[in-house]
């Protein structure tokens, strides 16, 4: 009985990280299935694996579509290739995803022992590892960070911290328990390449923290005769502790070195070249774009304080008043406190140990780059800060009860409960407070349901007049919006695309296609890939370059007429072009442009779609055959002034049996001539690709027009047509 309950707070943690692995599984599975997964990251990481596992270690295909080793993008983090062994077995992005999961999770059994060995307190222990679970940056960790090697790196940390305390508590250095040790070690600085730093610290709280420190500072206040304390020194470092924090702090450091100063500088001509081939092909140049050829592409994150390793160091040391800036720029003040309120600032209390979060702290908070703030509780670069915080508020606790019980005569069990509960109460206070993903979704598992009910309701036919026996053809009403992510469209392409070709396409897609040597960000390789995918709301590329999006539209029209590519199917915002190459001696097909300009037209109808745009006339076939590509022709004029920036032609087949819907864009307005170029009195004549996928049923459907610019949105009524 008394053995049972010795194992009930452990069982607790064992359950409830159970219960956060089955809901973090369905949470991540149910992203995955909806595309939320990207190229960055998920994708660039099973592609690694992958890569690996096929004789090309640790390669990937980068921004700008150059296939290179991991270093070339100023990364070092080789702890994926424990990984290789599942992805043979289990051949899905989806092992990284879990395995993470699970190394996450379950490092609060390792912590739990920590919490233990520490404060001798089983439950007390508990509740420090159940607060682990629902600290808040660990729910966006497991929820939105889809895979990182700083992340998977976390447990073997904490196994090697709490090998390491064992021993020294014990006393017990055996060889079996170093070379775990040092496994531990290893495979935790692999998860990136700041990841040593961590190490080093640890070595310099083993050499100063678990090495008789307190003696020979004894004898240095004592004024102890010299030779006595020349000898006290050398005694100090060759103890066994402290022969094993040099050689920590030795091999991280040269670890650290190796990755930061030779292997990422000496790798970025991959990335320059890269890119230099890149802004070539789509007829930019450098300048034009933003700066992407520094020896670390990630120092342009501290562009304010150098470009180069050695100056930002120099400027971050010397300039102490522009880092306290950067440190409370923007959102900063609120990622502190998001980060340590949680924690009670409890690891403050035990600097030794806090102090191997500096260097990742210093890292994310003095960053001056915009958009994602390095510094947030929802990035992935929290990961490591993560352990640190909660070893050190353990360690804190059981300072705080022995400070209070030697000078304030209070129990120590009663100080170590009192922490202990507090921290977890307020960790499930700030879960819900600062959205913690999973325990939103374990609270609302029903509200979740309903939401998604009503975003699916919105997302059908809002105007009853489209299955109306009186609506006639021009009929203006609201219906759906052009899809920006269609997960049926994006599924549907997959099945298209062979597993030994090349793609370029949008981001969104490149974890489901990863597994393969090449999956490049489009425009990369358009005219190089086996097959390209044009989504005509991407922007990651622009984003990154700085360029305007009207430079990657345009290559969706280079290929529209590129005799070597040719429609495989067009649906939603997406359209998948295959590489045929011409045979020998084949001439090369005329291609008409399928957008021009028309001086002289007799317009047939008058219809207006929406902002001074009209439809002039138009021509669709009656029968669609699933499976077949048609054309079909549209004239438009445009007679107001008003602005259409940004808006999008496309059409929308409503089923009439069961509401459901199928999106294609009109590519050659959008890519070719955009609708906000269209001039006055002039007519517009565009042929847009049709195929109707084998998955929509047969029957009749209304054809509708559509103009949207992702927020509003006007059809006009067509035709009806039949679907075999």
């Amino acid at each position: 009985m008394q053995n049972i309950t010795n194992k009930l707070p452990f069982l607790t943690v064992l359950l409830f990280s159970l219960i956060i692995f089955a809901v973090s599984v369905r949470i991540s599975y149910s992203r995955y299935l909806n595309f939320e997964n990207g190229k960055f990251d998920l994708g660039n990481m099973s592609q690694m694996v992958w890569n690996t596992m096929n004789g090309k270690f640790m390669y990937l295909t980068d921004y700008f579509g150059t296939n290179m080793p991991r270093w070339g993008m100023s990364h070092v983090d080789p702890l994926l290739i424990i990984f290789v062994p599942l992805m043979v077995i289990f051949k899905s992005p989806l092992v990284l995803v879990f395995g993470q999961l699970f190394l996450v999770i379950f490092s609060s059994l390792i912590l739990y022992k920590i919490a233990y060995l520490e404060l001798k307190h089983r439950w007390a222990a508990a509740f420090i590892a159940i607060s682990y679970l629902l600290y808040p940056a660990i729910g966006y960790i497991l929820a939105w960070t889809d895979f990182h090697g700083v992340t998977a790196a976390m447990p073997f940390f904490f196994a090697a911290f709490y090998l390491f305390e064992q021993m020294y508590q014990t006393n017990d250095f055996s060889k079996k328990k170093l070379i775990l040790f040092w496994l531990c070690l290893i495979l935790t600085m692999s998860g990136k390449e700041e990841i040593p730093l961590f190490v080093f610290m640890f070595g310099f709280f083993i050499l100063f923290w678990r090495n008789n420190f307190a003696k020979l500072f004894e004898g240095l206040v004592s004024q102890a005769d010299l030779p006595t304390y020349t000898t006290q020194l050398k005694q100090f470092f060759v103890t066994r502790n402290a022969k094993l924090a040099i050689t920590m702090m030795v091999v991280s450091f040269v670890w650290f070195y190796y990755a930061f100063f030779i292997l990422i500088p000496n790798s970025a001509h991959y990335r320059v070249n890269g890119y230099n081939k890149f802004v070539e092909s789509i007829g930019v140049t450098p300048e034009e774009t933003i700066n992407v050829d520094s020896k670390n592409y990630f120092l342009l994150r501290y562009e304010e304080f150098g470009s180069g390793y050695t100056e930002i160091i120099f400027n971050v040391v010397t300039n102490p008043v522009k880092v306290m800036r950067a440190w409370v720029d923007g959102g900063k003040p609120t990622y502190f406190t998001q980060t340590f309120l949680p924690t009670l600032y409890l690891p403050l209390v035990y600097p030794p140990l806090f102090a191997m979060a500096i260097p990742e702290l210093i890292i994310n908070y003095t960053s001056t780059a915009g958009g994602v703030s390095t510094a947030n509780i929802e990035n992935h670069r929290i990961s490591m800060i993560v352990v640190i915080l909660f070893i050190a508020l353990t360690y804190g606790v059981n300072f705080l009860a022995q400070f209070f019980k030697k000078y304030l005569k209070i129990s120590e069990v009663f100080t170590v409960y009192l922490l202990a509960i507090s921290l977890l109460v307020v960790n499930i206070i700030k879960t819900f407070e600062y959205s913690n993903p999973v325990y939103l979704w374990m609270q609302q598992a029903v509200s979740r349901r309903v939401v998604a009910i009503v975003k699916a309701e919105e997302n059908l036919i809002k105007d009853d007049r489209a299955f109306s026996k009186k609506i006639k053809e021009g009929d203006r009403l609201k219906l759906v919006r052009l899809e920006t992510k269609d997960r049926d469209c994006a599924g549907y392409i997959m099945k298209y695309i062979p597993d030994w070709a090349s793609v370029t396409g949008p981001d969104y897609m490149g974890a489901k296609l990863s597994l393969r040597e090449t999956y490049a960000l489009f425009p990369a390789l358009y005219k190089e890939a086996d097959y390209i995918i044009a989504d005509i709301y991407a922007r990651k590329v622009s984003r990154i370059l700085g360029i305007p999006s009207i430079v990657i539209n345009s290559k969706v029209a280079d290929i529209m007429i590129d005799p070597n590519y040719h429609p495989k199917f067009i649906c939603g915002n997406l359209a998948l072009f295959e590489r045929q190459a011409l045979l020998d001696n084949e001439i090369p097909k005329q291609v008409e442009l399928p957008i021009q300009q028309v001086f002289n037209f007799t317009p047939k109808v008058d219809y207006l779609i929406d902002r001074g745009l009209f439809l002039r006339d138009y021509l669709m076939p009656d029968t669609f055959s699933r499976q077949e590509f048609y054309v079909a022709d549209f004239v438009y004029e445009r007679k107001e002034s008003m602005s259409l920036d940004d808006y999008k032609l496309f059409l929308t087949f409503v089923d009439m049996n069961d509401n459901e819907y199928f999106q294609i864009p009109h590519l050659a307005s959008y890519a070719m001539k955009p609708l906000k170029d269209f001039n006055f009195e002039r007519f517009y004549v565009e042929k847009v690709n049709l195929m109707l996928p084998d998955f929509m049923n047969t029957g009749k459907y209304r054809v509708f027009l559509g103009l949207t610019n992702g927020i509003d949105t006007q059809s006009i009524y067509l035709k009806e047509v039949e679907v075999k």
